[in-house]
């Protein structure tokens, strides 16, 4: 496969013997902190595609994260568009900042977005989510 874009112009992709414009139309992220996105896929990014991301807590002792996935191109997330959010409960009691989340996002074809999620160094883990609202070109 060979990603192929210039300046301003739509990516394309060399996909089995033929050019496809099966790319993301706009980054994909989850919101963190202040409202801002945190990109983990990035746009043009040929599709499928499948990107991770690690987070902490920001609160002591908390037990519940409510993940919130957008797709846009500005930094606050206000400003783009919410694909779904989901809470995972289950996070082990420490202090903030204590407790590492890995976060998969995956983008189909299709423009569903799944989501899978884990405490690293723990038992917890959380089955994959997919999405209500697919990314849209």
């Amino acid at each position: 496969m060979v990603l192929c874009s210039g300046m301003n112009a739509t990516p394309i992709v060399w996909l089995e013997g033929s050019w496809s414009t099966n790319v993301l139309p706009s980054a994909v992220g989850i919101e963190v902190g202040g409202g801002e996105m945190l990109t983990v896929l990035e746009r043009g990014t040929a599709l499928p595609a499948t990107s991770s991301c690690r987070v902490t807590t920001t609160a002591d002792f908390q037990t519940v994260i409510n993940v919130r996935v957008f797709y846009g191109e500005f930094r606050q997330t206000q400003r783009n568009t919410l694909v779904d959010g989901v809470l995972l409960p289950k996070i082990s009691r420490r202090k903030k900042g204590e407790v590492d989340l890995k976060l998969e996002l995956t983008v189909d074809v299709d423009g569903q977005v799944t989501l899978r999620a884990e405490e690293v160094n723990s038992d917890v883990a959380w089955k994959v989510h997919v999405f209500r609202q697919r990314i849209s070109k």
